[in-house]
Formats: structure tokens, sequence, C-alpha cells
């Protein structure tokens, strides 16, 4: 399947680590390696111990009937807080 050229936008300690707040992205269409696409990216600029959740325009991405990502999807990378 052809890949599509999404917005991520970094948030709070990820943009930090990443050392940049948005960036286009080709990814895959197909939601399972679109979504790999974009881990691998976090990996890449922010780290593998950052601990995050994405949201695909505005809701989480796992909660998204759709199957097939499109080019005006943006995707919210945003840090897991953890403690108390």
């Amino acid at each position: 399947m052809d890949k599509v050229n999404v917005k991520i936008i970094f948030a709070g300690p990820i943009a930090h680590k990443a050392g940049l707040r948005e960036i286009y992205l080709p990814i895959h269409a197909e939601h399972e390696k679109g979504l790999n696409d974009i881990s691998t990216l976090v990996r890449e600029k922010a780290g593998s111990q950052i601990l995050y959740t994405i949201l695909m325009n505005g809701s989480s991405v796992d909660l998204s009937p759709k199957p097939i990502f499109e080019d005006t999807d943006v995707f919210d990378i945003v840090p897991i807080v953890l403690g108390g």
C-alpha cells in the first residue's frame, strides 16, 4: 500500500529530547505499518526509554476505527506521566 505524508507533533519532554516540536513524515497508509513508522521515529528522536501514547486527530489511535491513514491526519506524541 502507498505512503501518506502526515504531521507528527511532539509534546512536553518528548519535544525536548527530540529537539523539535513537529515534523512531516511519510508513513505507510495501512494502520499497523503506519504506527510502526511513527514508533520508529519516536525511538530515533527521543530514545527507547520514553513512555508515550499516540493521538490521531485528537483521539487515541487505539480507539480509531479507521484502518487507513490519510495525508490530512495529525498525530500527537504525548508522554505518559508517571508518579504520584
